[in-house]
């Protein structure tokens, strides 16, 4: 084989960056929703689902392909 011949073995790589987003973005949701008339509650499940979408995506992220 040549010299790019390669085992077959892929690492998994996290992209960190996506946590450190995905919590700035929600806490901008739940500061930013109740100034814009948004209920208080529902502010908080809108930042609560934005974190858990880019913590899935945080996870998805790391599936070698």
């Amino acid at each position: 084989m040549g010299r790019h011949a390669s085992s077959g073995e892929k690492t998994s790589t996290r992209q960190g960056a996506l946590l450190g987003w995905g919590i700035f973005i929600a806490v901008i949701v739940v500061i930013g929703s109740p100034l814009v008339g948004l209920n208080v509650v529902a502010a908080a499940v809108l930042g609560a689902t934005a974190a858990v979408v880019f913590v899935v995506l945080y996870f998805l992220s790391g599936v070698p392909q």
